[in-house]
């Protein structure tokens, strides 16, 4: 039998998005930005017509925002946008403090902290300042998210920072949903660059308890916020808070 010639290594083959994948991205990025409120239904006709597609493309995008934690299935209601509750913005903050921390140290003893690094984090930190003096909250949104995604990808832990991505994208919604940085502005802005002070130090274990409580504290102002605001909403469908 003739041997047959090794396989010569190729590039993967990029694959457009499909339908559905654009469909999934529009509605997710439109819940990010508040576009659609929390417990908001999301009917299928309606969305259909409005992204000129068919029902059962936005029946299987349903699916995929389900499984990222985005949209709740009601059996009266049909798809809502989850609800964001104070149990689940205490959820997020801790995990992502848990592993962002640990990121952040595993960055400082790989020695991925140098001087190219941190003068990119403290551009991602002028961004930050920019925009509160400007007074765009959607800009410090995302700057803020920028500087903690550069900084947890030096880890150079792939799976860790995939974990950490799909948590960011509920974080994003719950910086927009409680409104923090139009209050809290000033104060956020200091915490980060007293971070990038801590950073200079290449501590590992200073480093990575200044993240877990820099991402703590912001975390238990958004809780406290949301707690206080809950006591003046009217009660929540018990149904979609199961399902959520």
């Amino acid at each position: 039998m003739q041997e047959q010639p090794p396989l010569r290594e190729q590039s993967p083959l990029s694959r457009p998005p499909s339908l559905t994948d654009v469909v999934v991205t529009h509605i997710r990025d439109s819940i990010i930005r508040g576009e659609y409120a929390p417990g908001q239904q999301l009917a299928e006709a309606p969305l259909a017509l409005a992204l000129g597609t068919s029902r059962g493309t936005v029946r299987e995008a349903m699916r995929v925002l389900a499984n990222l934690g985005l949209v709740s299935r009601s059996s009266h209601r049909g798809p809502i946008v989850t609800l964001l509750t104070p149990k689940r913005a205490h959820e997020i903050y801790t995990l992502r403090a848990l592993l962002e921390s640990y990121a952040a140290r595993l960055a400082v003893e790989e020695g991925r902290i140098d001087a190219e690094a941190l003068t990119w984090l403290e551009k991602r930190g002028q961004a930050l300042t920019d925009a509160e003096e400007a007074g765009s909250v959607g800009g410090m949104v995302e700057a803020d998210m920028e500087f903690h995604r550069e900084l947890s990808a030096l880890a150079g832990h792939e799976l860790l920072v995939e974990h950490l991505d799909a948590i960011q994208t509920h974080n994003r919604r719950l910086l927009v949903y409680s409104d923090l940085y139009r209050y809290e502005s000033r104060s956020l802005v200091d915490r980060h660059q007293a971070l990038i002070d801590v950073l200079r130090t290449g501590d590992p274990e200073l480093v990575e308890r200044a993240v877990r409580e820099h991402i703590t504290e912001v975390g238990d102002q958004i809780v406290r916020r949301m707690s206080e605001a809950a006591q003046h909403e009217p009660p929540r469908d018990p149904e979609s808070e199961r399902s959520r």
